[in-house]
């Protein structure tokens, strides 16, 4: 799940791994400290993990600017964003929750076109660079370094405010 900057609240992603344990020597030094990391042998969001970012993420980050007022949350209708728990936090925390009909992300979802697009075209330059030097294989570490850079790079104000 990817971090956006929403009226200056920073919502930070929730890394997931492809692996069954987390190891911190995964986690750049770089990464700031309200970013999340877990792993999942999948390495796809699922209703755990759907619910840990709606926790830890979106609402920590947009809890004092809600000022214990109701706050909204888009969201497609992914599983994750629609299983129990989930809806269940949401209700008991006070945000809304918006589902987005399915298959328009190209129309409803600006953020996946303007922003999320923009993230994985930077990470793919950041990506070729390495294995145009010939190295066949990529440390987490090393993909995490060069997903900071993407982020600095791609999650700005003008690609938010054009989606």
């Amino acid at each position: 799940m990817e971090c956006i900057c929403i009226n200056g609240t920073s919502i930070h992603p929730l890394l997931i791994f492809k692996k069954d344990n987390l190891i911190s020597s995964w986690i750049s030094k770089d990464v700031a400290s309200d970013w999340f990391s877990s792993c999942n042998s999948k390495r796809w969001i699922n209703n755990i993990y759907g619910k840990q970012w709606v926790e830890k993420c979106f609402d920590i980050a947009t809890q004092e600017k809600a000022n214990e007022q109701y706050h909204l949350l888009l969201c497609d209708e992914h599983d994750s964003h629609i299983s129990a728990v989930f809806v269940h936090y949401c209700i008991d925390h006070k945000i809304i929750l918006f589902l987005l009909s399915l298959h328009s992300s190209h129309i409803l979802q600006p953020l996946n076109v303007e922003v999320f697009s923009s993230i994985k075209t930077a990470m793919r330059a950041q990506l070729s660079q390495i294995f145009v030097e010939e190295i066949s294989r990529l440390q987490k570490i090393e993909w995490v370094n060069k997903y900071i850079l993407t982020q600095a790079k791609a999650v700005i104000a003008s690609n938010i405010q054009e989606g």
